[in-house]
């Protein structure tokens, strides 16, 4: 069965399914009918085009089954049971044409499976999001993941929404194992002065929480000295939307802190190769109850006038009498910590 074909099967299922402009609908109603189509459209349009570039529009099999895949994925991570069973109420925009609410969710996830497409227009029209541009990652978490949050309970197409503490967690698209820690205000990054105020969110705290999104998609089992987290500097940044990296560590780096003698009252330089130097201390397993970036903007001569230049990285070690702690990381170059980490999570590095 080619894609129409496919397609018209779909949408030939789903005429039970109207979306009328904000009226309340049942995604329960015919579950047991809708999860063979899932399965059969998820199936057949992998097959056809796995690797192949996705033009999202009403007609597009592969826009739809890859937004579906992504949604599920997200929810099974949450332990979100689907199809939803529930009501709920979508408003739609003022004028906009009826389409099925499973077809305007989907467009919604791929706009943030795609963080380095090029624009696209939500469903009805509206002014697209463009999802090319530094302001991306901001789009999806303000646009899509709050809204999504508010309006059904659920994260998508992030894995999880802090409303407490106030962030975030995306899966990195194109990465199986590294996730982003994004703050739901507006800043920019690393430079941003609210970072350093006393009563400001520890990011690097609840980072570290999150780390065993990582562990429980490698391909290996991870200790406590495989993890890292990461956030880039000003110049070496893609995304104006503060964020932290968590992933596993480039395996070199570890074998490089496990042979470091670090101490927690002083900085070192160390020569960390193939990377260049950066300064190190080493912090007690709770060092991270006070934000890395108040410990670098205190302890770094001439780094608070300069935080869009820092680039900080916090990894995982162990001791020789297995204690755990942290080494942190600091360069104030304008460079990329995120280098530190192995977004492919390999075992060896040569």
């Amino acid at each position: 069965m080619g894609a129409r074909a496919l397609s018209r099967k779909f949408h030939g299922k789903h005429k039970a399914f109207p979306d009328p402009g904000g009226k309340e609908l049942s995604l329960e109603r015919d579950a047991k009918k809708r999860r063979p189509v899932f399965r059969a459209i998820e199936a057949r349009a992998f097959r056809r085009t796995k690797g192949a570039a996705v033009s999202p529009g009403p007609g597009n099999l592969v826009f739809l089954q890859r937004s579906i895949r992504y949604g599920r994925a997200a929810s099974q991570e949450q332990g979100i049971e689907t199809p939803l069973k529930t009501s709920i109420s979508v408003p739609a925009p003022v004028g906009a044409p009826a389409r099925p609410l499973l077809a305007r969710i989907a467009s919604r996830l791929l706009l943030a499976a795609g963080l380095g497409a090029s624009a696209l227009a939500p469903p009805w029209g509206a002014k697209a999001l463009d999802l090319s541009d530094r302001g991306a990652l901001w789009q999806v978490v303000h646009k899509l993941c709050l809204p999504m949050h508010a309006t059904l309970g659920l994260p998508l197409p992030c894995l999880a929404v802090d409303d407490k503490r106030g962030f975030v967690v995306i899966r990195a698209p194109g990465d199986a194992t590294r996730i982003i820690i994004v703050p739901t205000d507006r800043l920019e990054g690393i430079e941003s002065p609210s970072l350093l105020r006393e009563d400001a969110p520890n990011f690097w705290a609840y980072a570290w929480d999150e780390r065993e999104r990582v562990a429980s998609a490698a391909p290996r089992p991870l200790g406590w000295d495989d993890i890292g987290m990461a956030i880039n500097s000003r110049h070496a940044r893609t995304q104006d939307q503060m964020h932290i990296h968590v992933d596993c560590l480039d395996a070199r780096l570890k074998k490089a802190l496990a042979g470091a003698k670090l101490s927690t009252q002083r900085w070192s330089t160390l020569d960390l190769r193939p990377w260049g130097r950066y300064r190190a201390k080493r912090l007690p397993e709770t060092g991270l109850e006070r934000s890395p970036f108040k410990i670098v903007a205190e302890e770094i001569p001439g780094a608070r006038s300069s935080m869009g230049l820092q680039t900080i990285a916090v990894a995982g070690v162990t001791g020789a009498q297995g204690e755990r702690g942290f080494a942190l990381l600091e360069q104030g170059a304008g460079g990329s910590a995120e280098e530190l980490l192995d977004h492919q999570c390999r075992a060896e590095r040569g």
